[in-house]
């Protein structure tokens, strides 16, 4: 999901809300964990497709039995924000998730008033 707001320093801020199945990521297990990297990378095209703006996230998951069956039942969320000045865009969302390499990609029209 998108929401625009603004930043600590009064700049135009989208916010970027990805969800997650966690049931579907391949875990690996080190010792009584479950671990897995996801990458996400939020990107800003211009009208052009010109590049204006991006940010990477990085989320690291080690999970005991307990937080895997609670965040199976209802999935995670990763939280972005990047700045640009008003106009209209095309959102970019990446998502890789390391363990087996496999890569996912929304696109998104939105506008920053």
């Amino acid at each position: 999901t998108t929401d625009v707001g603004t930043s600590a320093t009064g700049e135009p801020t989208l916010k970027v809300v990805i969800h997650v199945d966690a049931n579907k990521l391949p875990y690996q297990t080190q010792g009584d964990r479950k671990v897995e990297r996801l990458i996400f990378i939020t990107a800003l095209f211009d009208q052009q497709n010109h590049f204006v703006a991006g940010v990477q996230g990085v989320m690291d998951l080690r999970l005991k039995a307990g937080t895997l069956a609670i965040i199976s039942n209802g999935g995670l969320d990763a939280k972005l924000s990047v700045q640009a000045p008003p106009g209209n865009y095309r959102l970019r969302q990446v998502i890789q998730e390391v363990g087996d390499g496999r890569i996912t990609t929304i696109n998104r029209n939105v506008k920053i008033e």
